[in-house]
């Protein structure tokens, strides 16, 4: 795991775990300087070197919500639920020769409408993919 550091005036040295990406760390160390009483962005950026307007952004979720967290994304709700994405499973182990949209029509014989083109990504992203027969 890396070890991501910054060294300031005030602070022998502020060391934060790299965890999912730079701006999670941006937040998280913008975070840290908040709670150490540095509510000045300007000075936080002139100890860290991260851009002003990401500084911006985070303290100003800091005094709305009192945390650094994105919000969640609505998201579109998958047409695809888990049980259906077994039974793709199923249809495809019986018979590995069946097309994208013959799956798609089973699935419908479930209540399940989707598209050939959702299957195919679907069958996708479970490591699966269209080849012919050799023979």
């Amino acid at each position: 795991m890396k070890l991501f550091s910054y060294v300031s005036k005030n602070f022998n040295l502020l060391s934060i775990k790299m965890t999912a990406s730079k701006q999670e760390t941006q937040r998280q160390t913008i975070l840290h300087f908040w709670k150490k009483g540095i509510h000045n962005a300007a000075e936080i950026h002139s100890l860290t070197k991260i851009p002003l307007k990401t500084i911006y952004q985070n303290l100003k979720k800091i005094k709305n919500t009192g945390d650094i967290k994105c919000k969640s994304g609505s998201g579109r709700i998958k047409k695809i639920t888990p049980s259906a994405s077994q039974a793709i499973g199923q249809y495809i182990r019986r018979e590995p020769s069946l097309s994208a949209k013959s799956v798609a029509a089973k699935l419908e014989d479930i209540g399940v409408e989707v598209s050939r083109s959702t299957v195919s990504r679907h069958l996708g992203d479970l490591g699966y993919r269209s080849a012919l027969p050799l023979c």
